[in-house]
């Protein structure tokens, strides 16, 4: 699994409750998009926000490409 490859292993078990957590509705999807953004920023990292793109639904992927413009903009 490529995710859990690139992170350590307090970042892939944050990554794994935000799934759970969104799977059984007890946070919304742009909370939980932000905070997989801020999780897989960075340089090594992009392919992994681009790869995460393809399991938003569609009508939320112009909302989690501004999520990853605002967060990269913020950490600059």
């Amino acid at each position: 699994m490529l995710v859990k490859e690139k992170l350590n292993a307090e970042e892939y078990n944050k990554f794994i409750g935000y799934i759970q957590a969104l799977k059984k509705k007890e946070i919304k999807l742009a909370s939980v998009m932000q905070s997989i953004v801020q999780l897989f920023c960075g340089k090594e990292r992009d392919h992994l926000l681009m790869g995460f793109k393809d399991f938003v639904p569609v009508k939320y992927r112009s909302a989690y490409e501004e999520c990853i413009k605002t967060t990269k903009r913020d950490a600059l």
